[in-house]
């Protein structure tokens, strides 16, 4: 091979290399932005028990369960008051739970589908991750996420500047999530989709 050629093979390896990194970027941020993959989380009180329980800021849950299709989930989920919709994403298997503050809050939700005989395997949530810019602040936030026991699984987005969380509501808590995102030296606020 003539030295001009191989010095335009490397060019072109050059070019390819970060086009490769780009779409390993790509492929996270879409993730981060699939129609399925958002919900955020906070704490309200609820006005029948006035107790304290996690319910969506946007007025929805999301929720992978075990137990039943989506057709169940949804004839079960019509029976408790407050719940106007049940959407099961076929890709990420997350369920969609929109729901009325006013009468119910996810904690009662879970509840009930536990009481149905279904397993809850995993919530999301979805936060903006505020000063994010580049592929080292991705590593750094998803490095301090997948620490925590009982998460399951993070995708982090530099350029959606979005942390997309899944995690066991039974083993780790919103608002511990939300303080290791903030210890990470960038600001995290919930998103609404």
């Amino acid at each position: 091979m003539t030295t001009s050629l191989k010095l335009l093979v490397a060019s072109a390896a050059l070019v390819v290399l970060p086009a490769s990194l780009q779409a390993a970027g790509d492929a996270a941020c879409s993730t981060a932005k699939a129609c399925c993959a958002t919900t955020t989380a906070t704490s309200t009180t609820s006005k029948e028990s006035g107790t304290c329980c996690a319910s969506a800021k946007g007025n929805y849950v999301m929720l992978k369960l075990k137990g039943g299709d989506a057709g169940a989930i949804s004839q079960t989920l019509s029976k408790l008051d407050g719940v106007s919709a049940a959407d099961t994403c076929s890709e990420s298997k997350f369920t969609k739970i929109s729901f009325n503050q006013e009468k119910v809050c996810s904690s009662k939700i879970m509840a009930a589908l536990k009481d149905a005989g279904y397993k809850v395997q995993a919530q999301r949530v979805t936060y903006a991750v505020e000063g994010m810019s580049c592929g080292a602040c991705t590593t750094k936030v998803t490095k301090a996420l997948s620490k925590l026991k009982g998460v399951s699984e993070t995708h982090v987005c530099s350029e959606s500047k979005q942390a997309v969380i899944d995690f066991n509501p039974s083993k780790i808590s919103v608002d511990k999530i939300l303080a290791t995102l903030d210890a990470t030296g960038f600001k995290a606020s919930e998103v609404v989709n």
